[in-house]
């Protein structure tokens, strides 16, 4: 790749009409193909930058010597730190945003700078992922297929439909609009979440245009899991999406945001609560350790016997509470010499004997069962406890 080009060499001291800005973190083989796409791009007026927002690897590597100019985060700050950066190093008109796992088709950049030329009330514009993902998989090829499904709909006019949003996996801007509203926010966004689209908010606040070119196509290389679709979808962009229509007041129903896909993360946000809380009840449910009962012969304070405890989890089948305390105590290992000076008052309304009884050897000790069901002989007088 020594042969890629950062840009053409342009005749004279003009400038390059349009910067490519990349950030990367851990690009892998990912960045090495959308390098190797921008240089096939039929479009040649541009510089490219890309960001290594403190890679492990050798992407800073990789970028310099296909001849970018590359940009370093000594840690990482995340992509709306890195994407900032980019664009002030740029020295285009136009910025076009790329993310490291997307490949451009070859008309891709010519057809954006285009548009961006034709109407010069237009700040900005967004494409969409083709119709042949790269990674295998049924989850892979779904998530691929169903952004490039969503982001086709709508009445478009000449493959442009406006838009109240922006999308940075594949999308330009004009670098004045950019840089006068302060770029990203990379102190709110410090992960990969909704700071385009939130961009995009302000855009249309201030009084700008962005629309949604289909036209202009992009390949994603990204291989999705399960687990991947449902931390993005929610957690990632989701959920901070609504905290953002929240915060702005502003209804949206495009793209990802119809009245279904609503009620899809309240549903499931209140299905995440209900598991927290669960959880948290689990967790405050009174318990006590062997030791405790042993060293006290008793139910630690605040507990009144197997009432507030959960079932025992021995082969006893009785269930009521003597029974069940008195399992427990065998399975502890606690005598009835121990219990012999507790001093609760039964339900019958006498208070027990609290003189102690003759300590019981530990092998004539009976089972929880045997202590359940036993009755005493029939010529001795049962025995008031």
């Amino acid at each position: 790749m020594d042969d890629f080009p950062a840009g053409p060499a342009s005749p004279g001291s003009r400038g390059p009409a349009l910067s490519v800005v990349v950030p990367v973190r851990d690009g892998g083989g990912h960045l090495g193909r959308c390098l190797r796409g921008l240089r096939d791009s039929t479009y040649t007026d541009f510089e490219l930058i890309v960001v290594d927002d403190g890679s492990a690897d050798d992407s800073a590597a990789l970028a310099a010597a296909a001849g970018a100019r590359v940009i370093r985060h000594g840690s990482p700050l995340g992509p709306a730190a890195a994407r900032n950066a980019g664009a002030e190093a740029a020295t285009a008109p136009i910025v076009f945003f790329l993310d490291a796992d997307v490949v451009v088709h070859p008309d891709a950049l010519a057809r954006a700078v285009a548009r961006l030329a034709a109407d010069p009330t237009l700040a900005g514009l967004f494409g969409s992922y083709d119709d042949a993902p790269a990674a295998p998989g049924v989850v892979s090829r779904f998530r691929n297929l169903l952004h490039h499904y969503v982001h086709h709909q709508g009445d478009f006019v000449a493959d442009a439909r406006p838009v109240r949003t922006f999308w940075t996996g594949c999308g330009a801007i004009r670098r004045r609009a950019f840089l006068d509203l302060g770029g990203f926010d990379p102190r709110r966004y410090r992960r990969p979440a909704i700071e385009d689209i939130e961009l995009g908010y302000r855009l249309n606040r201030a009084g700008h245009r962005i629309v949604l070119a289909r036209d202009v196509l992009a390949k994603h290389l990204k291989r999705w899991t399960l687990a991947k679709v449902v931390r993005t979808d929610i957690f990632q962009r989701g959920v901070p999406w609504t905290l953002l229509m929240l915060r702005s007041r502003v209804a949206e129903s495009d793209l990802n945001v119809s009245r279904g896909q609503k009620l899809c993360v309240a549903l499931t946000g209140l299905a995440i609560l209900a598991i927290l809380g669960s959880a948290s009840r689990r967790r405050a449910w009174p318990r006590s350790s062997p030791s405790t009962a042993t060293s006290t012969g008793s139910w630690p304070a605040g507990e009144d016997g197997p009432s507030r405890r959960p079932r025992c989890r021995s082969t006893c089948s009785t269930t009521s509470a003597a029974a069940c305390r008195s399992c427990w105590r065998w399975r502890s290992g606690t005598s009835r010499t121990a219990d012999a000076g507790h001093g609760t008052r039964p339900r019958s309304g006498i208070r027990r004997d609290r003189r102690p009884l003759p300590a019981t050897p530990a092998a004539a000790r009976a089972p929880p069962a045997a202590l359940a069901i036993a009755s005493p002989p029939a010529d001795r007088p049962r025995r008031m406890r």
